[in-house]
């Protein structure tokens, strides 16, 4: 068994080289784009890293310009969040969860100001976890995805985790009908006739029941607003840290990332995926207690970081490396 995130077996967990609905939107002529703030981890997918797929990315501001104009935005678009720094807005722990809600109220007023925009979108808020909760309910028997069942029948649903579908052509309330993540996917591939995307999402009951309305919806809320003093946690020192299995695995990516590309980027990102040196350590350790105090001595790692994040992105997208050092 790994011994963690940085002891996976690597070719294992990070060679993902199935087709992805990326790939079928681009058969059948629809557009993509996958909007990011620093890091995608989409790029796990092993054909997202090929040169026509790289070109698909962009980061999160050309989103809000991008928006503007419905005649030109893409006919599917993912949104990843900000998983590094003191904006952390993906909703893992321990990070502030406002900025979570921020960012789903930022998408969502993008898309209700633009009125032809809004009217033709679907926008779903998914989740991958259920957050520990108690669920009543017992998973389901599913369908197997694919026929790699060695160690695990993937016969079973698991927990039930919220999802949000926002749209005038939506229906206000709760949408009973059993849904899987790849029921998304289902959705997809009946609108666009879609090439296969595995058994279960063939099997799957389609996002494409909750859109009832006959005609769109009017008095959905034309703007949510998040007052600044919401997003201003107790405890600001925590949102800088950089210790959970989550960030771990994402450099644990980006090492392997380096070992196919180019071996002496990989022993940096390496030694940066192990953690700050001692005397970062030492003085982060300071910098918290410190805070605690009214105080912040914080900026070392937080430059230590900065170079680490950059360094991960620009190995994922095989930018050249810089030789600025900070």
């Amino acid at each position: 068994m790994p011994e963690g995130p940085l002891h996976v077996r690597s070719e294992e967990v990070f060679v993902q080289n199935q087709f992805t609905v990326f790939d079928r939107l681009s058969e059948v002529g629809k557009t993509w784009r996958i909007y990011y703030y620093d890091f995608p981890s989409s790029l796990l997918l092993t054909r997202q890293r090929e040169s026509e797929n790289l070109a698909g990315y962009s980061l999160i501001n050309k989103f809000f310009s991008d928006v503007r104009d419905e005649r030109s935005f893409p006919s599917f678009v993912f949104i990843e969040p900000k998983y590094f720094g003191a904006d952390q807005n993906d909703d893992h722990p321990p990070h502030n969860i406002f900025k979570a809600q921020k960012l789903i109220a930022d998408v969502y007023n993008a898309i209700r100001s633009n009125a032809e925009l809004w009217a033709s979108t679907l926008l779903v808020v998914a989740y991958d976890e259920h957050g520990g909760f108690y669920d009543h309910v017992s998973p389901p028997a599913a369908v197997p995805p694919d026929e790699h069942r060695d160690e695990w029948s993937f016969d079973r649903l698991g927990l039930r985790v919220p999802a949000i579908l926002v749209s005038p052509w939506v229906g206000a309330g709760v949408e009973h009908t059993v849904f899987d993540h790849t029921s998304l996917l289902k959705y997809l591939t009946v609108k666009w006739n879609l090439g296969p995307l595995g058994h279960r999402t063939e099997s799957a009951n389609s996002l494409g029941v909750a859109l009832n309305q006959g005609r769109p919806r009017e008095g959905t809320v034309p703007f949510i607003r998040v007052p600044y003093t919401q997003l201003m946690p107790d405890r600001p020192d925590l949102e800088k840290e950089d210790s959970s299995n989550h960030h771990e695995a994402l450099h644990a990516f980006a090492a392997y990332l380096a070992e196919k590309e180019d071996t002496a980027t990989a022993a940096l990102i390496k030694d940066l995926a192990k953690g700050a040196n001692t005397w970062v350590k030492l003085k982060a350790e300071l910098g918290k207690a410190m805070l605690r105090m009214g105080a912040a001595l914080t900026k070392e790692l937080e430059r230590h970081e900065t170079r680490r994040v950059a360094i991960t992105t620009r190995v994922a997208f095989k930018f050249p490396p810089s030789r600025s050092r900070v």
